[in-house]
């Protein structure tokens, strides 16, 4: 039998026009299904449960800036929050929290969300404000970074030195192994501790070393929300201190900054008090935390004055009690490129020192010094 006869027919039955036709119609209508069910195994659209790109998880970092304490301690990871101006499901994967100003916290936040979320009428984008809403709180924020990779936000812990004066009192509430914590997190922790003294009775320099937590930002650690390097200021709080400032002088070390330098300084001390210039020794040593100076000599002479006679003529004339005491100190100082610093200030000719012993503080002139190698 032939394929098609000289009617047209296919297999002497069927016009071939009208198979034609059946078979468009069948592709259409297996087209149309196709796209109502999604083609079996590819993407799901909107309203599918697949991965398509309607359904992909983003992460956001949002800043809340200086908070109380009492909504530091409130946000917390896992939290199923909102966004006002939006019904997508939201979800707090990761906090962070910072030292600030005032006694207040520093709040940071990584956010759950689906991609295509829209606050209003705009999407979430680095740069706007968005207003998160959970279980007792709503707070303003903004928006630091979008297209995050990951729920976790970038921390570490950062050794840092920082230097201070503060009020006598205020030195001697901070303590190695003070920390700065807020509920669950600790921000700051004391692990070193010099206290030196100024030449006012009522005030000390201290030198703390501190574990930092840090959030790293492009590559660099940032701590109560400003990058973390040598001269930056930033506040800090310790279990037994509210608040004080400090300058950062090192990062990456506990070490102070600069080499130690071996140094011999000779120390004029004048118009000492008998009982006081009695209690000077040899070998005496600083006693305070960070302490190392040490007396390797000393000299002590009747105190001069100077006096007018019936003339008015000036007349030198040795005090009739008081001493003049020279002492010769060896220290440590710290060589800071070209300066070498000696309780947290410059060593020069001229300048005056206090030196804090067991049984007696001083206050001498600095009349010179050498470096030991």
């Amino acid at each position: 039998m032939e394929l098609i006869d000289e009617k047209g027919r296919l297999f002497g039955r069927v016009n071939v026009v009208d198979a034609l036709v059946v078979l468009v119609v069948l592709a259409v209508v297996a087209a149309g299904v196709a796209l109502v069910t999604g083609g079996g195994s590819g993407p799901a659209g909107p309203s599918g449960d697949g991965d398509g790109p309607d359904s992909e998880i983003r992460y956001a970092t949002v800043a809340f800036g200086a908070q109380p304490s009492w909504f530091a301690s409130a946000i917390q990871a896992g939290d199923n929050v909102t966004l006002a101006g939006s019904t997508a499901s939201v979800n707090v994967t990761d906090v962070y929290l910072t030292s600030a100003d005032d006694g207040q916290v520093g709040v940071f936040a990584r956010i759950s969300y689906p991609a295509g979320t829209a606050v209003g009428d705009s999407p979430i984008r680095a740069g706007r404000a968005v207003t998160v809403v959970g279980d007792g709180y709503q707070r303003k924020s903004t928006v630091r970074s979008v297209g995050d990779t990951s729920p976790m936000l970038r921390t570490a812990t950062t050794p840092a030195v920082v230097t201070t004066t503060v009020e006598s009192s205020t030195a001697a509430a901070i303590q190695t192994g003070d920390q700065f914590a807020v509920g669950n997190h600790t921000l700051a922790t004391v692990e070193s501790l010099a206290s030196v003294p100024t030449n006012r009775s009522d005030e000390r320099r201290l030198r703390i070393g501190l574990d930092l937590e840090t959030l790293s930002v492009g590559g660099e650690p940032q701590f109560a929300d400003r990058t973390l390097r040598v001269g930056t200021a930033v506040p800090l709080r310790t279990s037994g201190v509210d608040g004080f400032s400090g300058t950062v002088t090192g990062v990456g070390s506990l070490d102070p900054a600069g080499d130690a330098t071996n140094v011999t300084m000779t120390v004029a001390w004048e118009n000492v008090r008998p009982d006081v210039a009695d209690a000077i020794a040899t070998e005496m040593a600083e006693s305070h935390r960070g302490a190392t100076a040490r007396v390797t000599a000393l000299a002590s002479n009747p105190a001069t004055v100077v006096r007018a006679n019936e003339a008015g003529e000036l007349l030198v004339r040795e005090h009739p009690r008081n001493r003049d005491v020279t002492l010769t100190v060896d220290a440590t100082a710290r060589q800071r490129g070209s300066e070498l610093q000696f309780h947290g200030r410059s060593l020069s000719e001229g300048r005056t020192v206090t030196l804090e012993f067991e049984s007696v503080t001083l206050r001498g002139t600095v009349l010179d010094f050498e470096t030991n190698g």
